[in-house]
């Protein structure tokens, strides 16, 4: 599978479960009101189109994984969606994982930067200052 496949299929996870999240909170949301809580979540860092929502909202509801409900305002359609159970159990199975690879890397990275701090302290006992270098208490052999 070529790499821009691969990304495609992960950012689509990730949406996701980002939208279950939005949707579990909010317990019925309508879609733009989705994208409106992604945006804010993110704090417009991730900016998804519109129809990327609509279009994983649409999968989501044919995978079972979200409901769709229609009501009328006024002449205009509008779609709420709430998560089912098996949206609920895909939703957890998916954190599960996302959990353990954040507490694999959290446990990597204080373990990296454990091994900084002491490095940087035997630096701090054993490199000289530039003071050190700049005037020599040693006498010269001239």
């Amino acid at each position: 599978m070529n790499s821009i496949k691969v990304y495609r299929r992960k950012a689509l996870a990730i949406l996701k479960q980002a939208i279950i999240a939005v949707i579990i909170r909010e317990k019925k949301i309508h879609g733009y009101g989705v994208y409106k809580e992604l945006l804010h979540i993110t704090r417009s860092r991730w900016r998804p189109s519109l129809g990327t929502i609509y279009r994983v909202l649409n999968e989501m509801v044919n995978e079972k994984l979200i409901t769709r409900t229609m009501t009328r305002k006024g002449d205009r359609k509008i779609f709420y969606y709430s998560v089912t159970n098996e949206g609920l159990r895909y939703f957890i199975d998916r954190s599960k994982v996302i959990v353990e690879r954040s507490a694999i890397a959290l446990n990597m990275v204080t373990m990296a930067l454990k091994t900084i701090r002491q490095y940087n302290i035997c630096l701090l006992y054993t490199s000289p200052s530039p003071r050190d270098l700049s005037t020599s208490r040693m006498p010269s052999s001239a």
